[in-house]
């Protein structure tokens, strides 16, 4: 069973070196107003903004054509490299769809080779497919995209017909074939309008699946 901080990342070798970062972090950054020497603890990784869903509140599709992705796998390696270097304790991948850039599996290879705790997160259509993959890379949580508790309204939100289906699939899968409780699966709800007075029903469900709720 992995111990989890703030219910956020299970605890790893670079817990040590996590601390490090956030106390130089504090210290030369909060206190002392200073160039901080390492970190930061936490990155973010916008790996592509490639998606194939079309969700009505997201820019990525806009974002895709102003912004032509150009970086080659070996210097995504490098930065992977510098990142670790620096101390950072989580690196998390995020679109677009993150399963459509050809550089996600080498990062999560390279980041967890260095010790790293990693994630994802996914609008789960292809979760299914890649499910032995992450679990045999041993990535640390999956956040999946799951707006409503019925499929008809998540799929009309998220415009891909299915789409709710193949993220239970996925994450059924992740759960019948990993060893122990890692990857941890949680859930991104994007919380508007449509959605605000379907909140309790919305985690009574998320619940019912032994997911973990993370509202944005």
């Amino acid at each position: 069973m992995a111990f989890n901080v703030a219910n956020f990342v299970p605890a790893s070798s670079r817990l040590f070196s996590a601390c490090i970062t956030l106390t130089a972090n504090i210290l030369f950054g909060r206190i002392l107003n200073l160039k901080i020497p390492r970190g930061p603890l936490v990155v973010t990784w916008l790996v592509t903004f490639d998606c194939n869903a079309f969700c009505g509140f997201c820019g990525t599709h806009t974002l895709k054509k102003k912004f032509p992705e150009t970086i080659s796998l070996s210097r995504a390696l490098e930065i992977a490299d510098e990142i670790a270097d620096a101390g950072t304790w989580v690196v998390g991948f995020t679109g677009g769809e993150v399963f459509m850039s050809p550089l996600l599996f080498p990062l999560i290879e390279r980041l967890k080779q260095r010790g790293l705790v990693v994630y994802i997160v996914t609008n789960g259509l292809n979760l299914k497919d890649h499910a032995a993959k992450l679990v045999e890379l041993k990535v640390d949580f999956i956040q999946v995209s799951l707006d409503y508790s019925q499929a008809s309204k998540h799929d009309h939100n998220r415009k891909v017909r299915g789409l709710f289906k193949s993220a239970l699939e996925g994450i059924e899968e992740i759960k019948k074939i990993r060893k122990s409780n890692i990857p941890v699966i949680k859930s991104n709800t994007v919380i508007m309008k449509d959605n605000l007075d379907s909140i309790d029903e919305i985690l009574d469900y998320l619940e019912s699946l032994k997911i973990l709720l993370k509202p944005l």
